[in-house]
């Protein structure tokens, strides 16, 4: 069984009275990884904080996710996405008010179906969300006390992924690259796609030569998690290199022993 971290929120935007703080806060990992087995159960926790002066009340869900290189983020109803493991997961509870100044552990089980078949990555997105007092959703909702106004609430995912053995090789697929101005900077743009059936870490370069063959210099971009099926646009700096035309070696590093190149002639203007 592994575990792993990385970090992540987003900002829903709802119409309801007042500005809701930000005082419920998810305590440790936003990432719950796991290597399992068919038929095999795991129980976890996640900890939710709340840290303001009144208890606040707080919701528990599941959603499916996806990803585009344009930047888009999906968050789809749960078992909609063909590798998701939604259905596996149990939330207890899924409703939980919790008192000014403590923190609370709410439960889940995972329970993987008895199928030798299952290989390689499937994943979902828990949600903590807060409920603001003045909406139809709180317990303590009073219509009569409602104005018309804009909250912004913070809302955690939590990833939630299952890794099977038996998973295809790694199959990333370029499916752009481009030299893109931001503002007074130039950049490589490469958009990859996961073809595969299970999640890439891919660290992404660049090595840049002359027409000559002769080696310029090797150029970093990012190292970006990619779901089967999802694709990211990953970016390398090049705001420093002269202007010329190159040969460029594009390197993705996959991990185990997964390592794949493309070459393109990049003119940088």
């Amino acid at each position: 069984m592994k575990t792993g971290f990385s970090a992540f929120f987003f900002f829903l935007f709802l119409f309801c009275a007042f500005l809701l703080p930000a005082d419920i806060t998810v305590v440790g990992s936003l990432t719950h990884e796991y290597s399992i087995d068919p038929g095999e159960t795991i129980d976890g926790s996640i900890r939710i904080q709340n840290s303001g002066n009144e208890p606040e009340e707080v919701k528990l869900y599941l959603t499916d996710y996806a990803s585009a290189a344009d930047g888009s983020h999906y968050y789809l109803d749960p078992n909609t996405t063909p590798r998701s493991n939604a259905s596996w997961i149990t939330l207890s509870p899924r409703r939980v008010t919790i008192p000014a100044g403590e923190t609370y552990s709410a439960r889940y089980s995972l329970t993987t179906p008895n199928d030798k078949s299952l290989g390689g990555t499937y994943w979902s997105m828990l949600m903590i969300e807060p409920i603001p007092k003045d909406s139809p959703e709180s317990s303590g909702y009073n219509p009569e006390t409602v104005t018309v106004g804009i909250t912004t609430v913070l809302r955690y995912g939590i990833r939630m992924i299952t890794h099977f053995e038996g998973a295809e090789p790694a199959q990333p697929e370029i499916e752009n690259a481009a030299v893109i101005r931001e503002e007074d900077k130039r950049f490589l743009h490469v958009d990859i796609t996961n073809a595969g059936n299970r999640l890439l870490r891919v660290d992404l370069w660049a090595e840049l030569y002359t027409q000559d063959g002769e080696y310029v210099g090797n150029y970093p971009g990012e190292k970006l998690a990619v779901f089967p099926g999802s694709s990211i646009r990953f970016k390398v700096n090049l705001s420093k290199v002269p202007k010329n035309r190159y040969l460029a070696l594009v390197v993705m590093d996959c991990g185990n022993n997964d390592v794949f190149g493309v070459q393109y002639t990049l003119d940088l203007e």
